[in-house]
């Protein structure tokens, strides 16, 4: 698979500590958006919450596996034998769509759902 740099400020073989960076904080900001719709209401916040789940789980894979892809389809090749990865990149993927779709996705009480048990999952 071709890895394909970061940012042009990034040098192709650092994006494994760019990641490691990005995760630390990525699941706390994950947890500040979900309090912050269950405070509001606001599906904003829910969205938020939803995307920024997508790429934390998106970065771990891709250091768990040692391997930085370019697209989802390279993704879920490289988790498809592994059923709890294939299922956290799964749910993760479907909270991703709901990032752009919203309820016209999924219902909101499903993404609140998968977004409670993927937090559940990664504690």
């Amino acid at each position: 698979m071709e890895q394909r740099r970061i940012d042009k400020y990034v040098k192709p073989d650092d994006w494994k500590e760019v990641f490691r960076k990005d995760i630390k904080s990525k699941l706390s900001e994950v947890r500040k958006e979900f309090k912050l719709y269950k405070k509001t209401s606001s599906i904003i916040y829910l969205q938020q919450a939803c995307n920024k789940m997508f790429s934390y789980i998106e970065n771990r894979l891709m250091l768990k596996y040692d391997v930085r892809v370019s697209n989802y389809g390279q993704l879920r090749e490289l988790v498809r034998k592994n059923e709890h990865d294939t299922d956290l990149l799964l749910r993760a993927k479907s909270l991703h769509q709901f990032y752009y779709n919203a309820e016209m996705q999924m219902p909101r009480y499903d993404a609140e759902d998968n977004l409670k048990a993927l937090l559940k999952k990664l504690s």
